[in-house]
C-alpha cells in the first residue's frame, strides 16, 4: 500500500513542475511577442517623419526597423542578466547617459550608414 502511495504522489509531483514549466514557458514567450508588437509600434509611429526627413525608402526605413528590433532583442537578456547581478544604479545611469548621448549625436549624423549605426546603439541603449 505505501509504494502504490509514493508512486502517486511522485506522479502528481511531476505533473505539477510540468505544469508550472509550460505556464512559464508561455508566460515568457507572451511578455517578448507584447514587447516586439509594442517596439514594432513605436517605430511605426515615427517611421513616415523619419522617411521625410532623411529622403530614405521603404526598403531602407525597413532596414532601420529591423536593425533596431534585433539590437533591442540581442541585448535585453545580457543587460537583464547584469540587472539582476550589479548595481541597478550603476546599470540605469550608464543606459540614460549612453542613450542620452547616442540620440544626441544621432541627430547631426547626414550619412544613413552613420544613422542605421547609430540606431542600433540607440536600440541597445533602451535596453539598458
Amino acid at each position: 500500500m505505501t509504494v502504490v502511495v509514493v508512486v502517486v504522489v511522485v506522479v502528481v509531483v511531476l505533473v505539477v513542475v510540468v505544469v508550472v514549466v509550460l505556464v512559464v514557458v508561455v508566460v515568457v514567450v507572451l511578455v517578448v511577442v507584447v514587447v516586439v508588437v509594442l517596439v514594432v509600434v513605436v517605430c511605426a509611429g515615427v517611421l513616415d517623419d523619419v522617411q521625410t526627413f532623411y529622403n530614405i525608402n521603404n526598403k531602407e526605413a525597413s532596414l532601420l526597423s529591423t536593425a533596431f528590433i534585433i539590437s533591442y532583442m540581442l541585448l535585453s537578456p545580457i543587460f537583464g542578466y547584469l540587472g539582476d547581478r550589479c548595481n541597478r544604479t550603476v546599470i540605469m545611469s550608464c543606459g540614460i547617459i549612453s542613450w542620452s548621448v547616442i540620440t544626441f549625436a544621432s541627430s547631426f549624423v547626414d550619412r544613413q550608414v552613420h544613422w542605421f549605426c547609430l540606431t542600433t546603439y540607440i536600440g541597445g541603449g533602451l535596453v539598458l
